[in-house]
């Protein structure tokens, strides 16, 4: 089931900080730590650019840039690195279970 616990918050104990992961089919786009969302590169909204169009990393401070509009990406080559890793590992994970869920959503 999908769910998260959320007795730590109803009785006042720390919540550990969540990552989240954005998905369009079966594409990683971007990974969001707290205040930060990283989109991934190629893949901004779901959208793959065309052949040969590179697209770097975008970072953004949602606190206080929610709209998305100003890239720190430059300015925090560390948070964008950290991002990359857990998507990069957590896509690991999903990609590894992808042909299994594809054949169970099938019926077989």
């Amino acid at each position: 089931m999908d769910g998260i616990d959320l007795s730590a918050t109803w009785s006042g104990r720390r919540v550990a900080e969540r990552v989240l992961y954005h998905y369009h089919d079966w594409t990683l786009n971007a990974v969001r730590r707290g205040r930060w969302k990283l989109h991934l590169p190629g893949r901004r909204n779901g959208l793959q650019p065309e052949p040969g169009e590179p697209r770097p990393p975008l970072l953004y401070d949602i606190g206080a840039d929610p709209g998305e509009r100003h890239d720190l990406a430059g300015a925090y080559g560390r948070t964008v690195r950290e991002l990359t890793a857990l998507g990069a590992r957590f896509d690991g994970e999903i990609q590894a279970g992808k042909d299994g869920a594809l054949r169970r959503a099938r019926g077989g």
